[in-house]
Formats: C-alpha cells, sequence, structure tokens
C-alpha cells in the first residue's frame, strides 16, 4: 500500500512538473507576442516632431508609465510561476524577452527624456529675434548635444527612429545655426535677402531688422538644404560691400 501511495505521488508530482512545464512554454510564448507585437511597435520607438500633436512628449510620458505598469504585471506574473517551478523542484526559467524588454523600456525613457529636452530648447530658441540671438552660444549648445548626450545613448538606442529621427534634427540644426550667423552679416542688403527668399521659396517677405523676425523664420525655411547657396549669397554680398567701401574713398 505504501509503496501504491508512493507511486501516486510520484505520478502526481511529474503530471504537476508537466503542467508546470507547459504553463511555462505557454507564459513564455505569449509574452514573446506581446512584447514583439505591442511593445516593440509602440510609437515610442518612433520619433515624432515637437509640432506633431497627435504623439507629443505628455502621450509618449503616458506611454512609458503605460508600458512600466504591464511589464511589472507581467513580471508579478513570472515571479509566481517560478515560485510554483521551485515548490515541484523545477530549475528556475529565464524569461529573456522580459529582461530584454526592461532594459529597453528605461532606454526609451532615457530617449524620451532627450527628445524633450532638446525640443524644448529647440522650440525656445525659435522665439529669439534674429537681430537679438546669440547664435554661437546656440552653436555651442547644439555641439554638447551631438557631442555628449546624444553619444551617451546605448549603442541598440541609436537604432530605433527616435533616436534617429532626433539626432537628424540635432544635426539639421547644427548645419543651420552657422548660416544663420553669417546672414547677420553688415554686407547684406534687401536685395541678397530677396535673393534668398527666391532660393528657398519662401512665401512671406523677410525683414531682418523687424521685431518679430525670429530664428523660426529662418530656420522653417531649411537652410542647410541650401548650405553653398546661401554662403555663395553672403560671400557675394560682402564683396559687394567691400567694392562699394573702395568706391567711396575714391
Amino acid at each position: 500500500k505504501s509503496r501504491l501511495v508512493n507511486e501516486q505521488h510520484a505520478g502526481s508530482r511529474s503530471e504537476q512538473q508537466d503542467n508546470l512545464e507547459a504553463a511555462t512554454t505557454e507564459r513564455e510564448v505569449k509574452l514573446r507576442n506581446r512584447i514583439d507585437k505591442e511593445f516593440r511597435k509602440s510609437r515610442l520607438l518612433f520619433y515624432h516632431g515637437a509640432r506633431d500633436k497627435e504623439f507629443d512628449k505628455d502621450r509618449a510620458y503616458e506611454e512609458l508609465d503605460y508600458w512600466h505598469t504591464e511589464l511589472t504585471k507581467e513580471g508579478e506574473e513570472v515571479i509566481a510561476l517560478q515560485e510554483n517551478r521551485e515548490l515541484f523542484g523545477l530549475v528556475a526559467y529565464k524569461f529573456s524577452d522580459l529582461d530584454d524588454a526592461r532594459k529597453e523600456l528605461l532606454w526609451l525613457k532615457q530617449a524620451w527624456d532627450l527628445i524633450s529636452h532638446v525640443q524644448c530648447q529647440f522650440s525656445d530658441w525659435m522665439t529669439t529675434t534674429f537681430k537679438g540671438c546669440n547664435v554661437g552660444d546656440l552653436q555651442d549648445e547644439v555641439t554638447k548635444m551631438k557631442t555628449k548626450q546624444l553619444k551617451a545613448m546605448p549603442s541598440k538606442a541609436k537604432a530605433w527612429s527616435c533616436f534617429v529621427g532626433l539626432e537628424k534634427e540635432v544635426n539639421e540644426m547644427a548645419n543651420s545655426l552657422p548660416l544663420c550667423g553669417e546672414l547677420r552679416s553688415k554686407a547684406m542688403r534687401d536685395r541678397h535677402w530677396q535673393e534668398l527668399i527666391e532660393l528657398t521659396r519662401c512665401p512671406v517677405v523677410l525683414d531682418p531688422e523687424a521685431d518679430d523676425f525670429t530664428l523660426a523664420n529662418l530656420i522653417d525655411l531649411k537652410l542647410h538644404a541650401y548650405k553653398t547657396q546661401v554662403e555663395d549669397i553672403v560671400e557675394k554680398a560682402t564683396k559687394e560691400l567691400q567694392i562699394e567701401v573702395s568706391l567711396g574713398k575714391l
């Protein structure tokens, strides 16, 4: 009788172990599918400009909080499953997908902190009047963003669209600001500004002396796309001024 009881107990234990192995596999598959099809398809991984009203930084932080809560719940279920495995003598199972997702969520938080910082900085700069801004100081700030903050992001995060988009925006600003500085040249006359309007197909008149003429008016022209032509306009204006000065001395 004792032997029969032992055999029944062993059989029951073996059945429980088989059930736990099956539950573990099912949990792993569901978890992997959710991480791959939901978490890794989240809008968090894609770049959204400062003017994107559908998914701004506030929405991004809401989604970060949502996934923090969801991954915490998934972790609690995994812990309960691990405790049952231990109870029935099974070794702990490594849910690597969950571990990876937790790390990725931390990197996404880091990325969106940086996106928020950069977009807030750029938005503030855009309200500065053209005649009153210190372009050199802004260039120094952009250099810090490129050499320190962007560079400090984890390698895997740098492949994400959210980082690639941010890096592109920072690089465009880094290329546009020196051109803004050149356009502040005293050699620039109305005719040269008219050339810039025609070059960039600007729909409005550019008046660099106006109090409402801000840095945004120039950055919106995407000067970085016309780097050589803008430099040529300023160079021509400088040479024309030199000729005017020389003629004035005669």
